[in-house]
Order: structure tokens, then sequence, then C-alpha cells
């Protein structure tokens, strides 16, 4: 069995001896690469809606707009929550809440002008875009302290490049750099836990859970690991 204590500490080594293990990351790579492009589709919506004159004076103009998007995506979120182990209807609700979920986020961005969030999607895209890179092309899952500080790391690098490139203030650098390692501190957990708890062939409920896993918990008052 592969160990964490080999000549690269911080990473798992995938290989035909610990079928489980092979498994269980394959598994943390489709959570990687579906979250990564629902947050790069998140960002390119947003930055055409608040970059694109009339797209955004259309939703500057239209504050209903924003607060349709926003009931759509509750009513999603909780209808994802109550029907998450029901088949084929948790998936359809699981694209409509991903989408609406797309659409609220960039028009209420672009509604407040909220620059640092986006380039704070932007970061957090990058980051998980590049570890499920790495885990595709090298066949090696990083552990999760190593996902931390590596998505942290290329934060960092990124807000900097932005600031250089687009002459960003320093709120919105702070902003992007906060927001981002929030997100994917969060995503990155999520994952760590869903990959510990629910079989390998749930993929539509992996997915679920990595949104609605903090409200089960919080009314369940129960570990999430015992919630399968």
């Amino acid at each position: 069995m592969a160990s964490l204590k080999d000549s690269d500490p911080f990473f798992v080594e995938e290989n035909g001896r610990d079928f489980a293990l092979y498994i269980k990351k394959g598994f943390s790579r489709k959570l990687y690469g579906t979250i990564a492009t629902h947050l790069i589709f998140a960002s390119a919506i947003t930055a055409i809606l608040m970059f694109t004159p009339l797209a955004r004076f259309y939703v500057n103009e239209n504050e209903w707009l924003l607060h349709l998007q926003i009931a759509l995506f509750l009513l999603t979120y909780i209808a994802m929550l109550f029907k998450r182990n029901e088949y084929s209807i948790n998936a359809i609700l699981l694209i409509l809440h991903m989408l609406f979920q797309i659409s609220a986020t960039a028009i209420f961005v672009t509604y407040y002008d909220l620059l640092g969030i986006l380039q704070g999607l932007f970061l957090t895209a990058s980051a998980l875009s590049l570890l499920f890179l790495y885990s595709l092309i090298f066949r090696r899952s990083c552990d999760l302290r190593m996902a931390l500080l590596f998505s942290f790391v290329v934060n960092l690098f990124a807000a900097t490049l932005f600031q250089m490139i687009f002459g960003c203030t320093s709120e919105e650098l702070i902003i992007s750099v906060v927001f981002s390692t929030c997100l994917c501190k969060y995503y990155l957990y999520s994952i760590y836990l869903i990959i510990h708890s629910i079989s390998d062939n749930k993929y539509f409920v992996g997915i679920i859970y990595i949104y609605v896993w903090p409200v089960i918990a919080l009314i369940s008052k129960e570990k999430f690991f015992s919630l399968k």
C-alpha cells in the first residue's frame, strides 16, 4: 500500500497494489474536475456580464432579475437537499442548481460591481484546475494539507499577476485572495469528506453533498461521516 511517508511525504502515488486507494483517488479526480469546470463557467459568464456594456446596463436596470435568480437558486438548493438520494431526479436538480448558481453569481457580482469577487472566482478556478490536471497527468493525488498549501500559493501568484497586468487596487487584491482562499479551503475539505464517506459509484450524490453537507450536519447535529 502506498504510504504518506514516501520520499515525497505529501503525495500518494496511485498503483495497482492498492486498488481501493486507486478508486478513491479516481473519484476525487472526478470531483476536482467537476468543481473546476463549474467555477470556470461561473468566472467566464460573470466576466462577460461585467465587461460587456450592454449586458451590464441590462443587469443594472433590472433588479428583479437578481431577485429571480436568487429565488431559483434557493429553491433548487432546497429541492436538491431533500431529493439528494433519489436517483435521476437528483441529477436533474443538481444540473439546474449549478446553472442557477452560475447565473445568480454572475448577476449578483455584476449588479454590485464586485471585481474582487470575480478575481477570487478566477483564482479558485485556477487552483482547482491545476490540481485536477496534476492528478490527471501524473496519476498522483494531493494530500489535503498539500492541496491547501498548493492552492494558497497559486492564489497569491495569480493575484499578483492580476495586479500587475490589470492594475487592480490593493483592496480588490486582498478581497480576491481572502475569498479564493476560503473557497478553496471549503471545496478541498468537502472533497476530502466526500471521498471518505460516499461510495465512488455515487457520482451525483457526491457532487450534491459538496454543496449540502454543512446544512445536513447543522440540521441533524451529527458528524458528516455518519450521513451516508
